[in-house]
């Protein structure tokens, strides 16, 4: 991965732990036994068929958890790696019985929906800078019509310096308006950059090839061990997983 990718998942990360909204920070670790630390994650590999899958958990942002996935295909043909049919089952809860005998996954957050989401978010906000850049032009034809009407008449000092507060006040505002769009425009589309380029999408993987991306899922706040699979071809990849809060939010 290089370091471009690195500095916008960290930027995404540091963005989304700014939010208004304080959630608990939950501490997921490993219940499998083979698992081995490598730059502080937590690793586990499965070989099944010359075919390894490898996961670590890398990190939770407000209500999503992102791990990241590993294929690496050395059989002797294609597989098929298809985000949308990777999932998590809920195997403990807290209370125990929160969700009684009810079965209860979830699939990973499918890329190509938020994509589409991020789309029409870009489109929605281009809209509205449009219409105010089209108000904002309007009031100031008709301040320049004014001006024009009133061109030989005597002001006296007030009348003047409210003038001028208000010239000033409407250039702060428009100011205030560029930015707010600038920023989230560039936020929309780091975001949008983060969902095309390092998020796991479907793809044909094929012999001696590998890919590591990241994969999201919703956080279920009464979850306490959870089982991520993994489905590549006919085979299924499985992994165990405990999710327990801190005390500390952010």
């Amino acid at each position: 991965m290089n370091l471009s990718k690195v500095i916008i998942f960290i930027l995404l990360l540091f963005v989304n732990y700014c939010s208004q909204h304080p959630i608990y920070r939950y501490k997921v670790s490993s219940l499998d036994e083979t698992k081995c630390f490598y730059r502080g994650r937590e690793i586990i590999s499965t070989d099944i068929e010359d075919v390894t899958v490898i996961i670590s958990f890398e990190d939770q942002v407000r209500d999503e958890l992102i791990f990241n996935l590993s294929i690496l295909n050395l059989s002797n043909k294609a597989v098929d790696v298809d985000p949308a049919k990777i999932f998590f089952e809920i195997q403990k809860t807290y209370p125990a019985d929160y969700y009684g005998n009810e079965k209860v996954a979830y699939n990973s957050i499918d890329p190509e929906q938020k994509l589409i989401s991020l789309n029409k978010q870009i489109t929605n906000l281009n809209s509205a800078k449009q219409t105010t850049d089209m108000v904002n032009t309007f009031v100031c034809l008709a301040d320049l019509v004014k001006e024009i009407s009133e061109l030989g008449e005597e002001k006296s000092p007030d009348e003047l310096y409210a003038e001028t507060v208000q010239d000033q006040e409407r250039t702060q505002m428009i100011a205030s308006q560029e930015m707010y769009y600038q920023n989230n425009l560039n936020y929309l589309i780091d975001t949008k950059y983060y969902w095309e380029n390092l998020v796991l999408r479907r793809t044909t993987l094929y012999p001696n090839n590998e890919i590591s991306e990241y994969v999201h899922f919703p956080l279920d706040e009464n979850a306490r061990e959870i089982l991520i699979c993994v489905p590549i071809n006919d085979i299924e990849f499985s992994f165990k997983y405990s999710s327990r809060p801190l005390i500390n939010k952010f």
